[in-house]
């Protein structure tokens, strides 16, 4: 199976890591404001997500997938990416925090935990490193 060399590569060089500091730098990124860290904090707790780690990601080079995707937002590497206007923007709070099981911000946590059962079910080595 040639997934799992591939996915032993990516593991060792922190491929993801890399591309969230890219897509970091080629975005409007910026930490979560007073106002977006009460909100998640008042829905998931304060000590529920590792806020700090957290990024919201405006326009930039996503300016070209959000055309595609119909200006829909999305989680990648503890980043919340968001169009830099309409619906989706982050001026919209509750989009932020949109559901009390599962708020926006959460994905950035369950999306790492996918990520490691996955590496778990292909018997890969799992980075301890935090991004």
């Amino acid at each position: 199976m040639l997934a799992k060399p591939v996915l032993k590569i990516v593991d060792l060089f922190q491929i993801p890591k890399i591309l969230q500091v890219l897509l970091r730098l080629l975005t409007h990124a910026s930490i979560l404001t007073a106002e977006e860290l009460e909100a998640a904090g008042s829905v998931l707790g304060p000590e529920a997500v590792q806020y700090p780690k957290v990024r919201i990601a405006e326009g930039g080079v996503m300016t070209v997938v959000f055309k595609i995707n119909g200006d829909r937002e999305m989680t990648l590497f503890r980043t919340i990416n968001l169009p830099a206007k309409g619906h989706h923007s982050r001026s919209h709070l509750k989009l932020l925090v949109h559901e009390p099981r599962k708020p926006r911000v959460t994905h950035t946590e369950a999306g790492r935990v996918w990520l490691r059962n996955v590496r778990a079910a292909s018997g890969l080595a799992i980075s301890t490193v935090s991004s």
